[in-house]
């Protein structure tokens, strides 16, 4: 079973999203500069779920 997607779920999941964040934290302070393409992945994702989660905070 897979974990819904907070940017698309309705009515949003702060929460989840923010343990989506923590967990790609994470993952960025694992990696290495050897997976660069992987760390701007995993950016692009964070800044995408920050920018729904402020958007959210600020209208609800």
């Amino acid at each position: 079973m897979t974990t819904p997607d907070p940017l698309t779920t309705v009515p949003f999941d702060r929460q989840a999203a923010l343990a989506e964040l923590y967990a790609l934290g994470r993952k960025l302070n694992a990696m290495t500069s050897a997976h660069h393409q992987e760390i701007e992945t995993t950016l692009a994702r964070m800044k995408a779920l920050h920018t729904a989660v402020s958007y959210h905070l600020a209208n609800s």
